[in-house]
């Protein structure tokens, strides 16, 4: 679906099919490093050619041939804003799993890579190729996952790799990728309203070559299983200083719930920062055991009192304030 509405978006700028650039685009659509998803139809048809290229912007694949080159150039710009721009709009709709697909659409042509790859690609400039290569083919194999990389220690890092002087560097560059650490709380405030306390905690390095000086950005959202429907989002930021001291960012948000009878089992937090690939973390919490306020509340029974005189204020200046004599009960 993002595929065609990107083709449709992108051949309103782009010319159609120029014969001098039928071998390179055959050239990039028959490898499997350029164009890993492959592309049906004619190479002739612009949406084929279209499609080609966007595979090739990530995979960094450069022509000889310059209009192609520019094309490729036009793409890389765009589909980034592009899927930016949609993801705000789609936020805004309430789709959970589009906006995560958006962000992540936009952050591949950012970064030029995919989002199934390691994210240490990220730092593919500063990691030697053979290390690179070889945490990507244990990714790939499900020998190990960034998640676990992540958490261990150096030494370990080192022995997996079989490098001794990998360890500490992948250690620090797999620290660098922003984390979260989250915790949430769900109270009944009536049969409508639920309240969610969720707390987020800084769960990476910071380094200001990377992260630079001042903050990262990152998204906030509740949203269900079943519905995939986001409930409320907020866009918020840590600081360097915020993540240094590992602070804690409480938010409390509000769930609508029309019908007290239809409770999701399960709500989800997802956190993700704006720039980063491979930050993104979901945290389940179940409503299984939630008890609502009952539907008709306690009624207290009215007393059979003898109404009070006004003269029970013993204050002359209140009396006069009221045109009657006695209270009435609920008085």
């Amino acid at each position: 679906m993002l595929n065609s509405l990107y083709n449709e978006i992108i051949l309103f700028f782009l010319e159609q099919f120029r014969e001098e650039e039928l071998n390179d685009l055959k050239n990039l659509k028959n490898s499997s490093e350029s164009c890993p998803y492959g592309a049906t139809g004619e190479i002739s048809n612009t949406h084929t050619k279209v499609f080609i290229l966007m595979q090739a912007a990530i995979t960094n694949q450069s022509t000889n041939i310059q209009t192609l080159s520019s094309d490729l150039m036009y793409i890389l710009q765009n589909v980034s804003r592009l899927s930016r721009g949609l993801f705000e709009y789609v936020l805004k709709r309430g789709w959970s799993l589009l906006a995560q697909r958006l962000m992540n659409v936009s952050l591949m042509f950012e970064k030029k890579i995919w989002d199934y790859e390691t994210p240490l690609r990220q730092f593919e400039s500063e990691i030697p190729f053979d290390i690179m290569k070889k945490i990507s083919q244990m990714e790939s194999n499900r020998q190990l996952t960034f998640e676990v990389l992540r958490e261990m220690p150096p030494d370990e890092i080192s022995n997996i790799l079989q490098n001794k002087r990998c360890g500490d560097m992948i250690h620090r560059f797999a620290r660098t990728i922003p984390s979260v650490w989250i915790e949430a709380e769900i109270k009944p405030i009536t049969r409508t309203i639920l309240t969610v306390y969720v707390d987020v905690i800084p769960d990476f390095d910071w380094n200001d070559k990377w992260h630079g000086k001042t903050a990262q950005v990152y998204w906030l959202w509740i949203t269900d299983l079943k519905e995939n429907h986001i409930y409320h989002s907020e866009l918020a930021r840590f600081t360097k200083k915020q993540v240094m001291r590992q602070e804690v960012q409480r938010y409390v948000m509000m769930i609508p719930l029309l019908d007290a009878s239809k409770l999701e089992d399960q709500y989800i937090v997802h956190c993700s920062f704006e720039y980063w690939l491979g930050s993104a973390v979901d945290v389940n919490f179940s409503c299984s055991s939630l008890l609502l306020p009952d539907k008709s509340l306690p009624e207290t029974k009215l007393l059979d009192l003898t109404p009070l005189p006004v003269c029970a204020l013993n204050r002359p200046l209140f009396e006069s304030i009221y045109k009657f004599t006695h209270f009435n009960p609920i008085q």
